[in-house]
């Protein structure tokens, strides 16, 4: 039984926000329901704007538009799948954390290896500016890979 209110109690601290219930955001958002146990009462800003209770601490937000709407000052705000989002200081900028979805390159150029063993090169053919700052990941992880 206190397991079921310790779980009950957390889930009332955590709210999630989502720019919209499709795709990669509805996604992400049942997988994280999973890893963290239990529900979690969710928004869709699509629909409607968020509400939340006295004993919510902190906003899991999926999605652009969910990270930038401006949250109470009393909230932490973790956000994913939102690239290019940086919340500055009067979104709460030190009250903010990001997940970033992005795989680590060094797994994913081996993963690719096991799929295609032949593999010798792989090409990028553009790369959002967004992500621009990881290009240099991407070559290390590549010359890592060849030698």
């Amino acid at each position: 039984m206190s397991l079921a209110l310790t779980a009950q109690a957390r889930a009332q601290q955590v709210a999630a926000v989502l720019s919209s219930k499709s795709g990669a955001y509805q996604e992400a958002f049942s997988a994280f329901t999973i890893a963290f146990g239990t529900a979690v009462p969710s928004f869709d800003l699509s629909v409607e704007n968020p509400h939340f209770g006295p004993d919510t601490r902190i906003v899991v937000s999926f999605g652009g538009k969910a990270a930038a709407f401006r949250y109470p000052d009393n909230l932490l705000l973790i956000y994913c799948l939102a690239p290019g989002f940086s919340p500055d200081k009067a979104q709460g900028g030190d009250r903010a954390m990001k997940i970033s979805m992005v795989p680590e390159f060094n797994s994913l150029l081996s993963k690719l290896k096991i799929i295609q063993p032949s593999m010798r090169s792989l090409g990028v053919f553009w790369l959002s500016p967004w992500y621009s700052d990881i290009e240099s990941e991407i070559r290390a992880a590549g010359s890592k890979e060849r030698s």
